[in-house]
């Protein structure tokens, strides 16, 4: 192999190389992952059961009411059964999972403690009432957007769990609507995409990713250019080149005519 082969088999060995390091960056950041959103849902699930497992027992046993009693057998029971859901889940993520609840959680079973009689009953109501009305929002947007498929069965699970425990604490009688958190409304039309991470749309979360990826491109771009113009020079040094000649020298005097 001569020294001009050696030289072409470099320059398209380079050239090669450049041109797909313009566009792995960009094939990677598409690939699928777990997100933050995916993460806390699983957080989320675990908490809920930590504390209204005993909450439900508690409903059990102190419930003024029969319905009461029986709402919370049903959510303790059922709550138990979502929890191993998420431990699944987690350990399949590899997501780390508390063991303990919440200080606001902790608080709320302190109060279902102190009180008794019909007090109780409005305590353990409202507080899951509300505890349900935070999450299950939450659980769609994970289960819409989500690209993990560990995740969207929970968010499956999960969903139809907290569906029927709004129905269970509604049939009690014992929810003050009036007290319930606001409603959190949809996001405004020109943030929905930015939420969501849509690409698409021009916002925060879309823009980052489609300058990273033009500047990824317009690099390698650059790179694979200046390759080809140097391959060019190595393998055809002569192109493009202009030979100038030297002037011929005068004659000497003593020949002059």
């Amino acid at each position: 192999m001569n020294r001009r082969t050696r030289c072409a088999a470099a320059f398209l060995l380079a050239l090669a190389g450049l041109l797909g390091a313009g566009t792995g960056p960009a094939a990677a950041d598409q690939a699928p992952s777990l997100t933050a959103a995916d993460r806390d849902l699983v957080v989320r699930v675990r908490l809920a059961g930590l504390w209204e497992i005993p909450a439900g027992d508690m409903a059990e046993t102190k419930g003024s009411t029969a319905r009461v009693r029986e709402v919370g057998k049903l959510i303790s029971a059922q709550h138990i059964a979502l929890d191993k859901l998420a431990v699944t889940a987690a350990r399949r993520l590899g997501v780390e999972l508390p063991d303990e609840p919440t200080p606001e959680q902790a608080y709320w079973l302190r109060e279902m403690r102190a009180a008794s009689g019909p007090a109780f009953d409005r305590v353990f109501a409202q507080r899951l009432r509300e505890a349900h009305g935070r999450i299950f929002p939450a659980i769609a947007a994970v289960r819409a957007g989500t690209r993990d498929p560990v995740v969207r069965k929970l968010a499956n699970d999960a969903n139809d769990f907290v569906k029927t425990h709004l129905d269970l604490l509604d049939s009690t009688g014992a929810v003050d609507y009036d007290h319930l958190p606001p409603l959190t409304g949809p996001a405004a039309e020109e943030h929905r995409f930015v939420l969501l991470g849509d690409p698409r749309h021009p916002g925060r979360a879309g823009t980052d990713q489609q300058v990273r990826q033009a500047l990824v491109g317009l690099t390698g771009g650059l790179a694979a250019l200046l390759a080809l113009v140097l391959g060019i020079r190595v393998l055809f040094p002569a192109r493009g080149t202009r030979v100038v000649r030297p002037p011929e020298p005068a004659a000497p005097p003593h020949r002059r005519q």
